[in-house]
């Protein structure tokens, strides 16, 4: 194996991981929506850790555009390799 096909095993399989790690970062999210707006919160935050795979898929923006097109308010907080996602409705 040279070292151009070592990074497309890389890439591949990174995208798979990111691919996986935003529908569980989804997922997360709206469960805790719904806990939130159950208890009459009107804002809810998960804590992802920030690995290659998701900063090189884009998954924060794609995060973003899910629950934006869903009519929340979202910000991101970045503090080194843990980025807070939070959701406002």
């Amino acid at each position: 194996m040279n070292a151009t096909e070592a990074r497309e095993i890389a890439e591949a399989n990174g995208y798979k991981i990111a691919k996986h790690k935003l529908k569980e970062a989804i997922e997360a999210m709206e469960e805790k929506i719904m806990k939130q707006s159950e208890s009459g919160f009107v804002c809810a935050k998960i804590d992802i850790l920030n690995q290659g795979p998701w900063d090189r898929q884009g998954c924060t923006e794609k995060f973003k555009e899910h629950f934006e097109s869903k009519g929340f308010e979202v910000c991101t907080v970045n503090l080194g390799r843990i980025t807070t996602l939070s959701c406002r409705w």
